[in-house]
């Protein structure tokens, strides 16, 4: 789905240009659960912006069912972090969702079924007609990951969406997350700093690292499906692979 070769990026600032990442390689392919995981800082939310096609790279290609990724691409939706900024304050819950199928070609009626089944799908039909500024913060973010599935989007790009919560919101998010993909088997790119996240959430786990950030691990999560926050997170396995992780991060990396 993704073929990204040769990616760098950096910002110009005067006459020098400070390097943020280079010679990134890798392929996604559809359907496939990826964590892109690292240190704090080494350019895991610039990177998946210029998969979204939000910010040009300096140096590579990307690709996206084949063709070249210049900008937005229909196909793609980004969920951000701040999730607060994110959201239309002065929409409704319902109003946000439709939002994002403004320019299908389906009816009034269609559209509104179709958001308030993917409200449904995030436990939030029964606040359609509340606003972003009436729910918590756990309930913004199920809002904000409903407005991208209503886009269509075959894949999610996902900055951090759990970082800001508590454990307990975050816990539920990530298995309301894991049942919506593996319902519509979408394509899921996943940035997080939390190696234990990485590890649960993720069929793959791609290691950012180094003095000028490069693709240092690529590691296959051989864990099983479906994934439960006591079994998963207590098995031997789980505990294999996290060591694994922090391994290829290095001494001292924030994860």
């Amino acid at each position: 789905m993704f073929s990204i070769r040769a990616l760098g990026k950096g910002f110009a600032r005067g006459d020098t240009t400070t390097p943020v990442f280079e010679d990134i390689s890798f392929d996604v392919p559809d359907g496939q659960f990826v964590a892109l995981c690292g240190p704090s800082g080494c350019g895991k939310t610039t990177l998946l912006r210029c998969l979204a096609g939000l910010s040009a790279p300096c140096a590579g290609e990307m690709t996206f069912n084949g063709r070249n990724v210049n900008g937005p691409t229909r196909g793609v939706s980004m969920v951000f972090q701040d999730y607060g900024n994110s959201l239309f304050p002065w929409k409704t819950v319902l109003g946000n969702v439709l939002f994002a199928m403004h320019g299908t070609d389906a009816t009034k009626r269609h559209k509104e079924k179709l958001a308030m089944d993917h409200l449904d799908a995030v436990g939030l039909a029964p606040h359609s007609r509340y606003h972003p500024w009436e729910l918590s913060g756990g309930m913004q973010q199920r809002l904000a990951i409903a407005r991208a599935l209503a886009s269509g989007a075959e894949c999610l790009l996902m900055d951090e969406p759990f970082a800001s919560l508590d454990a307990q919101t975050r816990a539920v998010l990530e298995d309301l997350l894991l049942d919506i993909w593996a319902d519509g088997r979408r394509t899921v790119l996943f940035v997080t700093h939390d190696v234990d996240e990485a590890v649960y959430l993720a069929d793959r786990i791609l290691i950012l690292g180094g003095e000028i950030t490069t693709l240092v691990g690529d590691m296959t999560n051989d864990m099983a499906r479906p994934r439960s926050q006591l079994a998963t997170r207590g098995a031997p396995r789980f505990s294999e692979l996290r060591e694994a992780v922090h391994r290829r991060l290095g001494p001292g990396a924030e994860a």
